[in-house]
């Protein structure tokens, strides 16, 4: 028993120093090369690697590197990835374009029409790929879920409202399908890609048109172009970043925020949008936490019906994909309290006590949540909410 105990303890060790080594690794981003880019390339050439594409094309080859480093260190989820990229339905397309392309991961086959999840990656709007996440869709369907990997058109190919399309295209397709349309449908997106899905299911509610999908979870999304290039700006990066062009400059960005398109909905425009969950993390040095923060009051305050906000304390940008892909350990995280007075009132962040969680726990507890009431009706008493603004 000592020696199992000890070799346990060995194995939490080398998985802590794995995650720590790996993590600065996943630093690498897009954002994180544009930083460097403007300390030491003049403005054109900065705009030149942007406008080409360049930026995106080094930033995916970047992680695909650092993802096959920390592969080669963890053989059991290498065999994951092999395993789900030989089992996965890839490529399956969903539109007239090559961009228009999907991966979908089947739920395990003891499972009669599970739910399915459609995943929209992020990577600043210029760059990410559907190959970079499999990961993800293995870890999806094995919690249950048909996974849908979506693939999408980045700048310079498209600016945001053509990105918007896509999705919602994608969303359409879903919908439609025989296969998947009489199912619970869930769309979820990461940092630029949450931003993409918010405006998605925005423009189906500012048309009155009924959701495609049972409920959004947007994870470390920006929602606030404006706020968020002056956050850029003081990074350094706001002019390498795609986020400016691709949202049509300056005169663009009001029309292309979702926090300033869900302040205006009016009350028959609200009620027509999905459950909403937005997760962050306070350690978010890429999106600060208040964007999904602000985001919660601005759709509560357009009186959206089911709105919750989870922000969890110490929990990194790039964390929620690492862990999800078991390309670092997952980790519980405290859920900080009452998030709307920190952002309020500056006060010191404090945890909520025994609300410790996994990245997918709240998660997985609306996808549940909302695809047993697509059965039932909406529940008087849906249980415990976390953070709910």
């Amino acid at each position: 028993r000592r020696r199992a105990d000890a070799e346990r303890a060995a194995e939490a060790t080398c998985m802590a120093r794995r995650a720590r080594t790996t993590r600065p690794f996943f630093a690498l981003t897009a954002l994180a090369m544009a930083s460097a880019l403007q300390r030491t390339v003049p403005l054109w050439a900065q705009h030149f690697v942007r406008d080409t594409g360049l930026l995106g094309v080094v930033a995916d080859a970047a992680t695909i590197v650092t993802a096959g480093a920390a592969l080669a260190a963890r053989p059991a989820v290498l065999a994951k990835l092999v395993h789900a990229s030989a089992t996965a339905r890839i490529g399956v397309s969903y539109g007239p374009l090559p961009q228009h392309r999907l991966d979908i991961f089947a739920a395990p086959s003891d499972a009669h029409e599970p739910p399915v999840v459609l995943f929209v990656h992020g990577g600043a709007w210029g760059s990410g790929s559907r190959l970079i996440y499999r990961l993800v869709g293995h870890r999806l369907s094995a919690e249950g879920f048909t996974c849908i990997l979506v693939g999408y058109r980045r700048y310079p190919r498209a600016s945001i409202d053509e990105q918007v399309d896509d999705v919602g295209l994608a969303l359409r397709w879903a919908a439609e399908s025989a296969e998947f349309g009489g199912r619970p449908r869930h769309l979820w997106g990461h940092s630029s890609g949450a931003h993409v899905c918010a405006m998605s299911v925005l423009r189906r509610a500012q048309t009155r048109q009924a959701p495609l999908c049972d409920s959004f979870t947007g994870v470390a999304g920006v929602y606030n172009i404006a706020s968020h290039f002056e956050f850029e700006r003081g990074r350094g990066v706001h002019e390498v970043s795609p986020m400016k062009p691709a949202a049509g400059g300056p005169a663009g960005f009001a029309s292309a925020s979702p926090a300033t398109i869900a302040s205006q909905l009016l009350a028959d425009q609200a009620v027509l949008l999905p459950h909403v969950l937005l997760v962050h993390g306070t350690d978010d040095s890429t999106v600060p936490y208040e964007s999904s923060v602000r985001m919660a009051e601005a759709l509560r305050g357009a009186g959206v019906r089911e709105v919750e906000c989870v922000v969890l304390l110490e929990k990194g940008h790039a964390d929620f994909m690492l862990e999800l892909s078991g390309l670092v350990a997952e980790r519980s995280f405290a859920q900080l309290a009452n998030p709307e007075m920190v952002h309020v009132s500056g006060q010191a962040a404090s945890a909520v006590g025994g609300m410790a969680m996994r990245t997918i726990d709240p998660i997985l507890e609306l996808m549940h949540r909302s695809a047993s009431e697509r059965q039932t009706g909406p529940s008087s008493s849906p249980g415990p909410r976390r953070s709910k603004l």
